[in-house]
């Protein structure tokens, strides 16, 4: 179960983050600089989500079987003939510095 209250520590943050939760359980977040703000994000949603980030990264790169055996093998073709990841490599060349460091921070 995710920590909702307490004190972490991360050496990827360079400032104070702050999480607080609405009764609802939607966290908002303050942060000194864009990079913990996104840092704290992925935080966030890996605590929360972890598994449905492996499976999707998983279905993505066409490698389902390896969790649910031969059954999936038609999946994971189907899914590598869409070349996610080399479609992202190529986008990844035409980011901003900028982009490419919040979605550093956020998967740190």
């Amino acid at each position: 179960r995710p920590i909702r209250k307490g004190k972490l520590f991360a050496k990827e943050l360079k400032g104070e983050v702050e999480i607080e939760f609405d009764k609802m359980g939607i966290p908002f977040i303050k942060a000194t600089s864009e990079k913990d703000l996104y840092f704290a994000q992925g935080y966030l949603h890996a605590s929360d989500r972890l598994w449905d980030m492996h499976l999707v990264r998983k279905m993505l790169r066409g490698e389902i079987a390896e969790l649910f055996g031969e059954k999936a093998f038609g999946l994971d073709e189907f899914m590598r003939s869409f070349n996610f990841r080399g479609i992202a490599k190529q986008n990844e060349k035409h980011l901003l510095p900028t982009t490419k460091e919040a979605f550093q921070a956020y998967a740190d």
